[in-house]
């Protein structure tokens, strides 16, 4: 009969087997260990660089609406200038050293056509219009075939 001791040492066997089943697991199953090993990393790899980019375009978002808002804002004050009659309205904060007169009455008041020597008005310079072709061809302002009113 063999004697044991009091103490209840004998359970050391027990971790030894444990330890030697959970080695031959391992030494059986490598290849298939190492694939989920990778197939996690790279997943989480592809998780982290995408929450990376979403974060940076949110911020880039955010950063776009403030600037549309701050603009609209400042619109607002100078439309609301341009109706009080200040001119900060038009220039803004950099007013010209001598600016022109303001107010409804300038903005109405009709410019002189520029005239040639003979009281006619001067025609539009020829336009240069490009075909689908991509060949280049010179138009002029009246249709051809017309003749100018006398």
């Amino acid at each position: 009969m063999s004697r044991r001791s009091a103490n209840g040492s004998g359970g050391g066997w027990i971790i030894v087997f444990l330890a030697l089943a959970v080695v031959g697991f391992i030494i059986t199953y490598i290849v298939a260990i190492s694939i989920m090993v990778g197939v996690v990393a790279v997943s989480w790899l592809v998780y982290w660089l995408i929450d990376r980019r979403v974060k940076a375009r949110r911020a880039r978002e955010a950063g776009a609406q403030a600037e549309r808002a701050a603009l609209a804002s400042r619109a607002m004050r100078q439309h609301e200038a341009v109706l009080r009659g200040d001119p900060r309205g038009i220039y803004g904060a950099y007013l010209p050293a001598v600016f022109p007169e303001f107010g409804p009455a300038a903005m109405r008041r009709e410019r002189p056509v520029p005239r040639l020597a003979m009281g006619r008005v001067p025609e539009a310079p020829p336009r240069r219009v490009v075909e689908p072709k991509g060949i280049p061809i010179q138009r002029t302002a009246r249709p051809p075939g017309r003749r100018p009113a006398a």
